[in-house]
């Protein structure tokens, strides 16, 4: 028995990371709208026109479409990128994984790991979130299905509780809630591409562009992502060496 220590590994969470990098942008003049849904992209003449979207309210959907137009539209909407890019004639193999994950409060915290860990044997990685420890390691093929009260699903979420109470015995309250335990699970769809690659880069359509296919690694790669595709449109050559869609690396390198 033995393990890999990698010290510049780390751990978060993402969406106090997400919230925090949305106050950020917005300081500097970004506009977020939420609670809106992208109807459709527009292309007139071979390029992106402008971008229908449409506000939700409590009873469903808004009366009226609003047409945003910008001079560079990047899809980067994760497993819901490639629907939306065939409507206008993209096709990239982006397929959604259905992924699991369940939340534990932990009993011995002096017995759980104070960095992220996998155990390969039993497929599952763990990540210690204050007096919680989070345990995802299984993904299934099924479109877009998100439910969580299913037979399979709730399987899924067993074999999480099982598998972390195999590696770390009684550090974790790993009841179900039948049992009386308070376990929270989630699931969400992770965008996966046949080569584990990306797509990041410009698409045949003008004026889009396209940052999705991360996989797993959505928010490990999003900043880089992020910054190279900023530099893709700005005309710059970003400094990472990466086959970026829709360009060939001489012209990158060169």
């Amino acid at each position: 028995m033995g393990g890999t220590y990698t010290a510049s590994d780390e751990s978060g969470d993402a969406r106090v990371f997400t919230q925090a990098l949305a106050q950020r942008c917005a300081e500097r003049g970004a506009q977020f709208l939420y609670g809106h849904d992208i109807e459709r992209l527009v292309k007139a003449g071979g390029a992106i026109e402008s971008i229908a979207v449409r506000a939700r309210t409590i009873r469903g959907k808004g009366e009226n479409l609003v047409y945003l137009k910008a001079d560079e539209v990047v899809a980067a909407c994760g497993s819901y990128t490639a629907p939306l890019l065939r409507t206008v004639g993209v096709d990239l193999p982006i397929y959604p994984g259905k992924g699991y994950s369940a939340t534990f409060k932990l009993l011995k915290p002096e017995l759980a790991p104070f960095v992220s860990t996998i155990d390969d044997e039993v497929k599952c990685a763990m990540s210690r979130l204050n007096g919680h420890l989070r345990v995802a390691g299984t993904i299934e093929i099924g479109g877009y299905d998100l439910s969580l009260d299913t037979p399979l699903a709730r399987a899924r979420c067993k074999m999480l509780a099982d598998r972390i109470e195999q590696v770390l015995p009684g550090v974790c309250d790993t009841r179900l809630e039948a049992e009386g335990g308070t376990p929270n699970f989630w699931t969400g769809l992770r965008p996966a591409t046949p080569t584990n690659i990306p797509y990041i880069g410009k698409t045949k359509v003008g004026r889009l562009w396209v940052n999705a296919g991360h996989g797993t690694l959505g928010w490990t790669h999003g900043a880089g992502s992020g910054k190279a595709i900023a530099e893709l449109i700005s005309g710059e050559s970003p400094a990472m060496n990466f086959g970026f869609h829709g360009f060939n690396r001489p012209m990158l390198n060169g």
